[in-house]
């Protein structure tokens, strides 16, 4: 029963629905539902209630059990090759695992949303970062490479703007964070930086 009101609270918050604050009244509805039995599709029937649980035969197939023994010896011999320590990938001098993101406000001190040039600058003084190409999806939104006109340009646009631009959709209101990837000056083929979240709230 306090699992079924846990999740139901996640799901409220997670969609951003009102949440009941009336416990008592969600378990007298959660106990008047009536659920239909669990009926597996295919293979073995597995006991849900403790009903069924001391219905089930106690016999156990000797044969089976001693083919499921073999089976996980097995799987214990071969356990080292499977259990591979996570990669960490190492670049300015930092370890980032694949769950790493670098968070990034998207909003500056002065209380203005940040602009294209605001994140290079940021990436450089707060991570030593210094960036060559920056991609929202599979488009290019900032490359070194480009010319000084062209980067003048680039960098005075608001993020939002400039997915804006790309997708032909306006960021929602709700849209929590932007996710961007980034090329790094200095940055080997097998290294790669975590993607860069600015939190837009």
């Amino acid at each position: 029963m306090a699992f079924i009101l846990a999740a139901s609270r996640l799901f409220a918050q997670t969609h951003r629905l009102q949440v009941s604050g009336d416990e008592v009244a969600a378990r007298q509805v959660l106990l008047v539902l009536c659920l239909p039995p669990f009926q597996p599709c295919q293979g073995l029937h597995i006991p849900t209630t403790d009903q069924e649980l001391k219905e089930t035969s106690d016999t156990v197939d000797e044969e089976r059990l001693t083919e499921l023994r073999k089976v996980l010896e097995k799987v214990g011999n071969h356990k080292p090759n499977l259990m591979e320590p996570i990669h960490f990938e190492k670049f300015c001098q930092k370890t980032w695992t694949c769950w790493d993101r670098i968070e990034v406000p998207g909003v500056t001190g002065s209380g203005e949303e940040m602009t294209l040039g605001d994140l290079r600058d940021h990436l450089q003084k707060e991570h030593g970062l210094a960036l060559r190409m920056l991609l929202y999806r599979e488009a290019v939104l900032y490359a070194a490479f480009w010319s000084s006109e062209k980067l003048k340009e680039q960098l005075a646009n608001r993020l939002t703007e400039l997915v804006h631009c790309i997708t032909g959709k306006a960021v929602p209101k709700d849209c929590r964070f932007l996710e961007f990837q980034i090329v790094c000056e200095g940055e080997e083929e097998d290294s790669t930086p975590p993607p860069v979240h600015v939190q837009l709230h």
